[in-house]
């Protein structure tokens, strides 16, 4: 898993908002995971992501893109599957639930 130090505090905030009563378990399950931190974008990369998907989101995708990942995991997946989106950007776009059936399937195959 790789996340960026500001897609960890919007996960957090989220967290805190939607489901104040799983902070701490959110919290321990990030620190246990241990997942690979990589810088924030920058502002260059931040505003041609703004081209793609609304301003608040740009640092969320340009961390995605930036870090070359497969998966993009949001609970908003609507704001990251517009027209643009889809045709500029090369990554799955899923829930947690889609990426966890995702990687159920891999490693069955296996």
């Amino acid at each position: 898993m790789v996340v960026s130090r500001q897609v960890l505090i919007e996960a957090d905030r989220n967290f805190a908002a939607k489901f104040p009563e799983l902070v701490d378990r959110f919290r321990q399950f990030m620190h246990h995971l241990a997942p690979l931190m990589v810088d924030d974008p920058t502002p260059g990369s931040t505003e041609k992501a703004a081209t793609l998907v609304d301003r608040k989101d740009a640092p969320i995708l340009a961390a995605a893109q930036n870090a070359n990942v497969d998966f993009l995991i949001t609970l908003d997946k609507r704001h990251f599957l517009n027209t643009k989106t889809r045709q500029k950007v090369m990554l799955k776009v899923v829930s947690p639930i889609e990426f966890l059936q995702s990687f159920e399937r891999l490693f069955l195959e296996e």
